[in-house]
């Protein structure tokens, strides 16, 4: 079973998330991708943060309609910080049979060396980066450990001439590189417009949306 992670705080979720699933999940044909909302995450403040319930719940309720998507309570349930190397061990005791895939943005994998046990990660789970406006590519170079990457490779994603590209770095498992259609939504202008009264967003599922207005989200 190859088992894509989506990690995230979604707060709240929204069509971005699900389309970005969508497209990684045939691109790399993944068999599902799990959908796994943080709970005390540890590079970002609880400032401005909904409740780990509420957030569960819409993604739940955003996932509803694709069987090939699925949601996890892993870090919710976890009383202290939640740390992604944590949480891939966590999954491996659970679903030895699986072949993961964390897929993250390339503005987020850029941090990777800040992440607890950064190293070790690598060498744990096998990772998608997808494209994000204003990060590029060839950036991934100047972090240790990934000379093996190809410069003229890393240059075509960022000039849009190839739209995929796997390497291995060291001796850790696979890094897939892929671009991706951007969406023009991000879920910190959602909560802004809803404080404003202006809920009827076009990137919010209906039935979040629901949830939000009848829970008093944000």
């Amino acid at each position: 079973m190859k088992t894509g992670i989506l990690g995230g705080t979604f707060n709240p979720v929204h069509l971005g998330h699900i389309l970005l699933a969508l497209e990684v999940r045939e691109k790399l044909k993944l068999d599902e991708v799990l959908f796994i909302p943080t709970g005390d995450p540890p590079h970002k403040t609880s400032q401005d943060l909904s409740s780990a319930k509420d957030r569960y719940e819409m993604v739940k309720l955003a996932i509803s309609g694709y069987p090939f998507f699925k949601i996890s309570s892993i870090e919710i349930d976890r009383k202290n910080k939640s740390y992604t190397i944590d949480t891939i061990r966590e999954l491996k005791k659970q679903r030895p049979g699986d072949s993961f895939y964390f897929i993250i943005g390339l503005d987020a994998f850029m941090e990777i060396g800040s992440w607890k046990e950064s190293a070790g990660l690598l060498n744990l789970v096998h990772f998608i980066v997808v494209s994000r406006p204003g990060s590029r590519f060839r950036n991934l170079a100047d972090i240790p450990g990934f000379e093996s990457a190809s410069a003229a490779s890393l240059k075509a994603m960022d000039e849009e001439q190839i739209f995929q590209y796997e390497f291995s770095p060291g001796h850790g498992l696979s890094i897939v590189l892929l671009w991706v259609e951007p969406v023009p939504v991000s879920s910190s202008e959602i909560r802004e417009n809803i404080r404003k009264g202006k809920i009827n967003n076009k990137f919010l599922p209906d039935q979040v949306k629901s949830y939000i207005i009848e829970k008093k989200v944000f």
